[in-house]
């Protein structure tokens, strides 16, 4: 019996990438719709997701190998 022959990667619409990546933020506890304020700074909702790792103290390994970013995630 005669294989299909593969098409390759399943395309999907640029329509559901955005609501995947939408929901994907959301599990953050961000919502990437709204900005927040910090008295008159606009801070963008992935500043507010990566401001606990700009610590340069996280960067490294400990004595068992692993990231500092791992210990604090």
């Amino acid at each position: 019996m005669a294989r299909r022959k593969s098409k390759g990667p399943v395309q999907h619409n640029f329509r559901n990438k955005l609501i995947l990546n939408q929901w994907l933020i959301s599990l953050f506890g961000i919502d990437p719709l709204v900005e927040h304020r910090d008295g008159t700074r606009i801070i963008r909702p992935f500043h507010v997701l990566a401001e606990p790792i700009r610590n340069p103290r996280l960067e490294g390994l400990d004595a068992d190998n692993l990231h500092h970013f791992y210990h604090h995630l």
